[in-house]
């Protein structure tokens, strides 16, 4: 099964992770989210903890890669 998403996490301007997935799972095991957390983060719905205005607060994003490169 080939990578199916991409997750970046940035602070400010650095970036402090940036990996490729097979699943949404996968990606709340190693940020230690839960699942839910990770699916809302992916398919844009809010969340409280993704969406606050702590001044440290990382920005992450999930993206589903596109299977159909031209």
């Amino acid at each position: 099964m080939n990578k199916r998403f991409i997750c970046i996490v940035m602070l400010g301007d650095n970036c402090l992770h940036k990996e490729e997935y097979k699943t949404l799972q996968e990606i709340s095991d190693d940020l230690n989210l839960t699942y839910q957390q990770v699916a809302d983060c992916s398919s844009g719905r809010p969340n409280k903890i993704f969406n606050n205005k702590f001044k440290y607060s990382p920005q992450i994003r999930i993206e589903k890669i596109s299977q159909h490169i031209v």
